[in-house]
Protein backbone atom coordinates (compact mmCIF):
# COMPACT_ATOMS: atom_id res chain seq x y z
CA UNK A 1 0.00 0.00 0.00
CA UNK A 2 1.27 3.71 -1.12
CA UNK A 3 2.50 5.83 2.23
CA UNK A 4 0.51 8.56 1.12
CA UNK A 5 1.98 10.82 3.84
CA UNK A 6 4.18 13.82 2.82
CA UNK A 7 7.13 15.15 4.73
CA UNK A 8 7.21 19.05 5.49
CA UNK A 9 6.92 21.45 7.89
CA UNK A 10 3.42 22.69 8.88
CA UNK A 11 2.96 26.64 9.85
CA UNK A 12 0.13 27.13 11.80
CA UNK A 13 -0.85 30.98 11.22
CA UNK A 14 -3.80 31.26 13.48
CA UNK A 15 -2.60 34.13 15.96
CA UNK A 16 -1.23 36.16 12.59
CA UNK A 17 -3.60 35.88 9.58
CA UNK A 18 -6.67 34.70 11.94
CA UNK A 19 -6.03 38.20 13.88
CA UNK A 20 -7.63 39.74 10.21
CA UNK A 21 -10.94 38.61 11.78
CA UNK A 22 -10.07 38.93 15.52
CA UNK A 23 -8.29 42.20 15.71
CA UNK A 24 -5.42 40.31 16.90
CA UNK A 25 -7.26 39.40 20.20
CA UNK A 26 -7.69 36.19 21.25
CA UNK A 27 -8.81 34.65 24.62
CA UNK A 28 -6.39 33.82 27.26
CA UNK A 29 -8.47 30.51 27.52
CA UNK A 30 -7.68 30.13 23.94
CA UNK A 31 -3.77 30.70 24.17
CA UNK A 32 -3.76 28.11 26.85
CA UNK A 33 -5.07 25.44 24.96
CA UNK A 34 -3.18 26.61 22.13
CA UNK A 35 0.30 25.93 21.94
CA UNK A 36 -0.29 22.18 22.98
CA UNK A 37 -2.76 21.61 20.70
CA UNK A 38 -0.44 22.58 17.85
CA UNK A 39 1.80 20.45 18.99
CA UNK A 40 -0.34 17.43 19.57
CA UNK A 41 -1.92 18.56 16.21
CA UNK A 42 1.44 17.93 14.07
CA UNK A 43 2.29 21.46 13.97
CA UNK A 44 6.37 22.42 13.95
CA UNK A 45 5.90 26.09 13.33
CA UNK A 46 4.30 28.84 15.06
CA UNK A 47 3.30 32.21 13.68
CA UNK A 48 2.61 34.27 16.32
CA UNK A 49 1.54 37.48 14.57
CA UNK A 50 3.10 41.35 13.40
CA UNK A 51 6.67 42.40 15.35
CA UNK A 52 6.80 46.05 16.35
CA UNK A 53 9.14 48.15 15.43
CA UNK A 54 7.42 51.30 17.35
CA UNK A 55 7.46 50.92 20.54
CA UNK A 56 5.76 54.17 21.51
CA UNK A 57 3.18 53.45 19.22
CA UNK A 58 1.94 50.36 20.50
CA UNK A 59 -0.29 51.19 22.90
CA UNK A 60 -3.90 51.19 20.80
CA UNK A 61 -2.93 47.35 20.27
CA UNK A 62 -2.41 46.55 23.83
CA UNK A 63 -4.27 43.24 24.62
CA UNK A 64 -3.79 41.58 21.39
CA UNK A 65 -1.22 39.79 19.12
CA UNK A 66 -0.37 43.11 16.75
CA UNK A 67 2.92 44.24 17.58
CA UNK A 68 4.38 42.08 19.32
CA UNK A 69 5.97 42.16 21.56
CA UNK A 70 4.52 45.54 23.39
CA UNK A 71 0.91 44.34 22.71
CA UNK A 72 0.64 41.66 24.77
CA UNK A 73 -0.45 42.01 28.65
CA UNK A 74 1.60 40.55 31.48
CA UNK A 75 -0.76 37.51 31.56
CA UNK A 76 -0.13 36.96 27.24
CA UNK A 77 3.52 37.08 27.87
CA UNK A 78 3.46 34.49 30.49
CA UNK A 79 1.17 32.02 28.09
CA UNK A 80 3.42 32.08 24.79
CA UNK A 81 4.78 28.57 25.20
CA UNK A 82 5.82 26.97 22.43
CA UNK A 83 7.73 23.95 23.53
CA UNK A 84 10.00 22.41 20.69
CA UNK A 85 7.66 24.11 17.98
CA UNK A 86 9.97 27.15 16.27
CA UNK A 87 8.58 30.83 16.63
CA UNK A 88 7.59 33.12 13.89
CA UNK A 89 6.57 36.51 13.33
CA UNK A 90 6.19 38.83 10.57
CA UNK A 91 6.48 42.23 9.20
CA UNK A 92 5.49 43.91 5.83
CA UNK A 93 7.98 44.94 3.75
CA UNK A 94 6.43 48.37 3.26
CA UNK A 95 7.68 49.01 6.79
CA UNK A 96 11.23 49.00 5.79
CA UNK A 97 11.63 49.91 2.19
CA UNK A 98 12.00 53.81 2.56
CA UNK A 99 15.13 52.76 6.03
CA UNK A 100 18.76 51.84 5.34
CA UNK A 101 19.25 48.38 5.73
CA UNK A 102 21.02 48.50 8.75
CA UNK A 103 18.56 50.56 10.52
CA UNK A 104 15.80 48.17 9.98
CA UNK A 105 18.04 45.09 11.19
CA UNK A 106 18.58 47.39 14.33
CA UNK A 107 14.97 47.95 15.07
CA UNK A 108 13.73 44.16 14.18
CA UNK A 109 16.92 42.52 16.85
CA UNK A 110 15.77 45.42 19.31
CA UNK A 111 12.06 43.99 19.06
CA UNK A 112 12.89 40.60 19.23
CA UNK A 113 15.35 40.86 21.69
CA UNK A 114 12.64 42.70 24.35
CA UNK A 115 10.21 39.50 23.67
CA UNK A 116 9.97 37.66 26.48
CA UNK A 117 9.66 34.61 24.56
CA UNK A 118 12.43 32.59 21.75
CA UNK A 119 11.48 34.24 18.06
CA UNK A 120 13.37 32.02 15.55
CA UNK A 121 12.21 33.18 12.67
CA UNK A 122 11.55 36.57 10.63
CA UNK A 123 8.75 36.18 8.11
CA UNK A 124 9.09 39.21 5.28
CA UNK A 125 6.03 39.97 3.15
CA UNK A 126 7.11 41.76 0.05
CA UNK A 127 5.40 42.62 -3.35
CA UNK A 128 7.34 42.00 -6.02
CA UNK A 129 8.55 45.73 -5.71
CA UNK A 130 9.77 45.40 -2.34
CA UNK A 131 12.14 42.08 -2.88
CA UNK A 132 15.34 43.98 -3.64
CA UNK A 133 14.27 45.90 -0.24
CA UNK A 134 14.04 42.69 1.51
CA UNK A 135 16.71 41.00 0.83
CA UNK A 136 19.05 44.44 1.69
CA UNK A 137 17.89 43.64 4.96
CA UNK A 138 17.79 39.91 5.14
CA UNK A 139 21.29 40.36 4.84
CA UNK A 140 21.73 42.69 6.80
CA UNK A 141 20.37 40.34 9.59
CA UNK A 142 22.59 37.72 8.54
CA UNK A 143 25.05 36.01 11.61
CA UNK A 144 22.58 37.31 14.39
CA UNK A 145 21.17 33.46 14.71
CA UNK A 146 17.47 34.59 13.18
CA UNK A 147 16.32 32.69 10.50
CA UNK A 148 15.00 34.97 7.26
CA UNK A 149 12.01 34.03 5.35
CA UNK A 150 10.79 36.14 2.18
CA UNK A 151 6.79 35.68 1.70
CA UNK A 152 5.83 37.07 -1.77
CA UNK A 153 2.86 38.20 -2.21
CA UNK A 154 -0.11 38.25 -4.92
CA UNK A 155 1.77 35.32 -6.49
CA UNK A 156 -1.13 34.36 -8.88
CA UNK A 157 -1.20 38.32 -10.19
CA UNK A 158 3.42 37.84 -10.85
CA UNK A 159 3.78 37.71 -14.66
CA UNK A 160 5.80 34.58 -14.93
CA UNK A 161 8.79 36.15 -16.16
CA UNK A 162 9.05 38.38 -13.67
CA UNK A 163 9.11 35.96 -11.21
CA UNK A 164 11.88 34.36 -13.07
CA UNK A 165 13.89 37.70 -12.49
CA UNK A 166 13.13 37.61 -8.98
CA UNK A 167 13.87 33.99 -8.40
CA UNK A 168 17.11 33.55 -10.13
CA UNK A 169 18.85 36.28 -8.38
CA UNK A 170 18.22 35.09 -5.03
CA UNK A 171 20.85 32.29 -5.06
CA UNK A 172 23.31 32.99 -2.17
CA UNK A 173 20.95 35.11 -0.44
CA UNK A 174 20.80 34.24 3.33
CA UNK A 175 16.66 33.10 2.77
CA UNK A 176 15.77 30.26 4.73
CA UNK A 177 13.12 29.77 2.74
CA UNK A 178 11.17 31.61 -0.23
CA UNK A 179 7.11 31.61 0.29
CA UNK A 180 4.72 32.11 -2.23
CA UNK A 181 1.13 33.59 -1.31
CA UNK A 182 -2.06 33.32 -3.35
CA UNK A 183 -3.38 36.43 -1.46
CA UNK A 184 -6.27 36.98 -3.48
CA UNK A 185 -7.22 32.97 -3.62
CA UNK A 186 -7.73 32.33 -7.30
CA UNK A 187 -5.60 29.99 -8.14
CA UNK A 188 -6.50 26.42 -8.91
CA UNK A 189 -3.81 22.98 -7.86
CA UNK A 190 -2.85 23.25 -12.14
CA UNK A 191 -1.29 26.49 -11.80
CA UNK A 192 0.36 25.93 -8.27
CA UNK A 193 1.69 22.57 -9.16
CA UNK A 194 3.35 24.26 -12.46
CA UNK A 195 4.33 26.99 -9.87
CA UNK A 196 6.56 25.19 -7.63
CA UNK A 197 7.63 22.66 -10.42
CA UNK A 198 9.14 25.69 -12.37
CA UNK A 199 10.74 27.19 -9.31
CA UNK A 200 12.71 23.91 -8.03
CA UNK A 201 14.40 24.33 -11.57
CA UNK A 202 15.36 27.68 -10.69
CA UNK A 203 16.56 27.86 -7.63
CA UNK A 204 17.57 25.40 -4.71
CA UNK A 205 16.11 27.37 -1.42
CA UNK A 206 13.46 25.71 0.30
CA UNK A 207 9.76 26.57 -1.06
CA UNK A 208 6.51 27.27 1.06
CA UNK A 209 2.96 28.06 0.03
CA UNK A 210 0.40 29.74 2.08
CA UNK A 211 -3.31 29.46 0.53
CA UNK A 212 -6.10 31.57 0.89
CA UNK A 213 -9.81 29.47 0.08
CA UNK A 214 -11.56 31.93 -1.93
CA UNK A 215 -12.47 29.45 -4.65
CA UNK A 216 -12.74 26.78 -1.83
CA UNK A 217 -9.09 25.02 -3.25
CA UNK A 218 -6.68 26.16 -0.24
CA UNK A 219 -6.34 22.52 0.68
CA UNK A 220 -5.92 21.14 -3.25
CA UNK A 221 -3.83 24.09 -3.94
CA UNK A 222 -1.43 23.08 -0.65
CA UNK A 223 -1.48 19.63 -1.86
CA UNK A 224 -0.47 20.60 -5.27
CA UNK A 225 2.32 22.60 -3.73
CA UNK A 226 3.60 19.52 -1.65
CA UNK A 227 3.23 17.30 -4.81
CA UNK A 228 6.20 19.83 -6.80
CA UNK A 229 8.45 19.82 -4.26
CA UNK A 230 7.46 22.65 -1.37
CA UNK A 231 8.36 22.04 1.98
CA UNK A 232 6.56 24.19 4.05
CA UNK A 233 2.84 24.72 4.17
CA UNK A 234 0.53 27.27 6.39
CA UNK A 235 -2.30 26.70 7.77
CA UNK A 236 -4.87 28.15 10.93
CA UNK A 237 -7.10 26.00 13.15
CA UNK A 238 -10.66 25.73 10.94
CA UNK A 239 -9.05 27.79 8.14
CA UNK A 240 -9.70 31.44 10.56
CA UNK A 241 -7.66 33.98 8.49
CA UNK A 242 -8.15 37.41 6.00
CA UNK A 243 -10.87 37.42 4.01
CA UNK A 244 -12.13 33.61 3.20
CA UNK A 245 -9.53 32.32 5.30
CA UNK A 246 -6.83 30.05 4.69
CA UNK A 247 -6.29 26.46 4.23
CA UNK A 248 -6.97 24.55 7.95
CA UNK A 249 -4.15 23.56 9.72
CA UNK A 250 -6.03 20.15 11.10
CA UNK A 251 -6.42 19.22 7.56
CA UNK A 252 -3.17 19.77 6.40
CA UNK A 253 -1.95 17.71 9.02
CA UNK A 254 -3.58 14.88 7.81
CA UNK A 255 -1.41 15.15 4.72
CA UNK A 256 1.80 14.40 7.16
CA UNK A 257 -0.27 11.17 8.36
CA UNK A 258 -2.97 10.19 10.85
CA UNK A 259 -2.96 12.45 13.87
CA UNK A 260 -2.39 10.52 17.35
CA UNK A 261 -4.66 13.34 18.93
CA UNK A 262 -7.49 14.47 16.96
CA UNK A 263 -9.79 14.85 19.66
CA UNK A 264 -7.76 17.43 21.52
CA UNK A 265 -7.61 19.57 18.17
CA UNK A 266 -11.41 19.17 17.59
CA UNK A 267 -12.11 20.30 21.48
CA UNK A 268 -9.51 23.45 20.52
CA UNK A 269 -12.02 24.00 17.64
CA UNK A 270 -15.00 23.72 19.42
CA UNK A 271 -13.97 25.35 22.22
CA UNK A 272 -12.28 28.33 20.59
CA UNK A 273 -12.94 29.23 17.09
CA UNK A 274 -16.16 27.56 16.38
CA UNK A 275 -17.59 30.53 18.55
CA UNK A 276 -14.92 33.07 16.76
CA UNK A 277 -17.38 32.06 13.64
CA UNK A 278 -20.39 34.03 15.09
CA UNK A 279 -18.81 37.37 14.86
CA UNK A 280 -16.39 36.64 12.10
CA UNK A 281 -17.28 35.80 8.12
CA UNK A 282 -14.48 33.90 7.12
CA UNK A 283 -14.62 31.04 5.06
CA UNK A 284 -15.61 29.98 1.38
CA UNK A 285 -18.77 32.43 0.22
CA UNK A 286 -19.75 33.85 -3.50
CA UNK A 287 -18.86 37.30 -1.58
CA UNK A 288 -15.00 35.94 -1.49
CA UNK A 289 -15.16 34.00 -4.68
CA UNK A 290 -16.57 37.21 -6.80
CA UNK A 291 -13.36 39.01 -5.11
CA UNK A 292 -11.33 36.42 -6.47
CA UNK A 293 -12.66 36.43 -9.67
CA UNK A 294 -12.38 39.71 -9.78
CA UNK A 295 -8.65 40.25 -8.72
CA UNK A 296 -9.75 42.39 -6.00
CA UNK A 297 -7.73 42.95 -2.31
CA UNK A 298 -9.47 40.90 -0.01
CA UNK A 299 -10.32 43.37 2.60
CA UNK A 300 -12.79 45.29 0.43
CA UNK A 301 -14.69 41.77 0.37
CA UNK A 302 -13.74 41.56 4.14
CA UNK A 303 -15.41 45.09 5.11
CA UNK A 304 -18.92 44.15 3.03
CA UNK A 305 -19.74 41.78 5.61
CA UNK A 306 -19.57 44.83 8.24
CA UNK A 307 -21.84 47.75 9.24
CA UNK A 308 -24.99 47.93 7.53
CA UNK A 309 -26.20 44.45 6.73
CA UNK A 310 -26.20 43.85 2.63
CA UNK A 311 -27.46 41.12 0.36
CA UNK A 312 -24.69 39.00 -1.52
CA UNK A 313 -26.29 40.63 -4.65
CA UNK A 314 -25.14 43.52 -3.40
CA UNK A 315 -21.86 42.93 -2.39
CA UNK A 316 -21.42 41.22 -5.58
CA UNK A 317 -22.19 44.31 -7.48
CA UNK A 318 -19.72 46.70 -5.14
CA UNK A 319 -16.81 44.27 -6.03
CA UNK A 320 -17.91 44.08 -9.38
CA UNK A 321 -17.68 48.22 -9.44
CA UNK A 322 -14.15 48.18 -7.35
CA UNK A 323 -13.05 46.16 -10.66
CA UNK A 324 -13.44 48.98 -12.57
CA UNK A 325 -11.34 51.07 -10.49
CA UNK A 326 -8.03 51.79 -10.69
CA UNK A 327 -5.84 50.67 -7.66
CA UNK A 328 -7.80 47.49 -6.96
CA UNK A 329 -5.24 45.56 -6.10
CA UNK A 330 -4.51 47.33 -2.83
CA UNK A 331 -7.25 48.20 -0.36
CA UNK A 332 -8.62 52.04 0.23
CA UNK A 333 -11.11 52.65 2.45
CA UNK A 334 -12.45 55.96 0.51
CA UNK A 335 -12.79 53.90 -3.04
CA UNK A 336 -15.02 51.10 -0.79
CA UNK A 337 -17.07 54.55 0.21
CA UNK A 338 -17.27 55.54 -3.41
CA UNK A 339 -19.34 52.53 -3.82
CA UNK A 340 -20.97 52.08 -0.70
Amino acid sequence: MTDRRQSFALMDCTFRDGGFQTDWRFSDAMARQYFGTCQATGVDIVELGYLNLDPAGATSCKGSYKALPESLTEQQRALVNPGSMKVTVMIDAGQIVAQAPETAAQLILAAIERAPFRIDILRIAAKSNEVDASLALARALSGNGLQVMLNLMQIGELPSNELARIVRGLDGEPLAALYFADSFGRMVPEQVHRLFHQTTEMTALPLGFHAHDNYGLAVANTHAALGAGARFADGTFSGIGRGAGNAPTETLALLKGESPAQASCERFLAEHIEPLRQVANWGYSPTYRCQARHNVHPTYAQKLFEGAPLTGLQRNDIIGRIAGHGGSHKFDMSILNQYM
